[in-house]
């Protein structure tokens, strides 16, 4: 049976209905998301940070051949205890980062929403979208297997019989904790940058994104490569929280034209605002509305064109050719030269 002509579009033909039926879904990814990856940056940053203090355990070569030559065992050093401690707490660490890699995953699917909604507005490459699956998996795989072989790791050296620091080093170097942090730290930071540099830049030319907004996604994305500029993952997890409420209309704010339309609505510029409010400020109360302003030395229309009759008219009218008088016959000089000559000669 064929299908009505007038039957309503499918979400996939539709941008409206597509966005309307997957808002949902996407916010509470983003939700998620950020609940997570929050909770898990604080945790790690907190157990990684609050070991003991190592001011005292450094040691010179000095000091560990002198030992070694009386017999003393060489006392673990800086990175030894450092190593210790997290060896200690190796359960926290291991939900701490597999929490964080979950985060990680979670943010593909608002960022994917995001991605799909200012494409239907903007022209948008796909490379922003291939840039967010990769760096969500790269990151959120990576640096979890990575986190995980370290504090397992950890906890074999507290249960060996050697605490020294060259042991330390070669946990360190163990092949799995290299890899994973290459892919977590290198390809996942900076394919996650891309994406939500690229997403939000667009978003915000789009309208879908208040300025403040998009200017904080981008900000986002360098924290992701210089983690030291959002240690705690704070940054992060509310513009997270923030794109999710603004997915369902749930942010205190209204949401952008943008979303209401299947057509990119641009934000004012900054000259713009002020001749709206400049606008606004005359019809509340009754100012004649100023003409537009003109550059230094330049002239209205009106004056310019006035300014150039009066030049005209000063201009004298050119006069008809005159016949050659008579006396001015070709080859015969002038009286007046004549003059001139005995004038020269006296």
């Amino acid at each position: 049976m064929a299908e009505p002509a007038d039957r309503a579009a499918a979400p996939e033909d539709d941008p409206l209905a597509w966005e309307a039926e997957n808002a949902p879904r996407a916010a509470i990814f983003a939700l998620v998301a950020a609940i997570l990856y929050l909770g898990g940056s604080v945790g790690l940053y907190v157990l990684e940070h609050s070991g003991p203090s190592t001011a005292n355990r450094f040691l010179t070569l000095v000091d560990t051949l002198g030992g070694a030559a009386a017999g003393r065992p060489t006392p673990a050093g800086a990175a030894a205890t450092t190593f210790g401690y997290l060896g200690e707490h190796w359960v926290a660490g291991i939900v701490g980062a597999i929490v964080a890699g979950l985060g990680t995953l979670a943010t593909f699917p608002p960022l994917a929403y995001l991605y799909r909604a200012t494409a239907a507005r903007v022209p948008l490459p796909r490379i922003a979208l291939i840039a967010a699956a990769v760096g969500t998996v790269a990151s959120g795989i990576g640096l979890t297997v990575s986190r995980v072989a370290s504090y397992v790791q950890a906890h074999d050296f507290v249960n060996g019989a050697d605490h020294t620091n060259s042991v330390v080093a070669d946990a360190q170097a163990n092949p799995v904790f290299l890899i994973g942090g290459v892919l977590g730290q290198i390809l996942g930071a900076l394919a996650l940058a891309v994406a939500f540099l690229l997403i939000s830049l667009n978003a915000r030319r789009a309208g879908l994104l208040r300025q403040l907004m998009g200017v904080i996604g981008m900000f986002v994305g360098a924290t992701t490569v210089f983690g030291s500029l959002d240690p705690f993952g704070i940054v992060r997890s509310l513009w997270l929280a923030a794109l999710g409420l603004l997915f369902v209309g749930r942010l205190p704010m209204p949401r952008p034209q943008a979303w209401s339309v299947a057509e990119a609505v641009p934000w004012p510029t900054a000259a713009d605002v002020r001749e709206q409010r400049a606008a606004a400020r005359r019809a509340r109360t009754g100012e004649p509305e100023r003409p537009a302003r003109r550059g230094r030395g330049a002239a209205p229309a009106d004056e310019a064109q006035d300014a150039f009759g009066a030049r005209a008219s000063r201009v004298p009218a050119p006069r008809a050719p005159q016949p050659r008088r008579a006396d001015a016959t070709p080859g015969k000089p002038h009286p007046s030269s004549k003059k001139r000559k005995r004038k020269r000669r006296s």
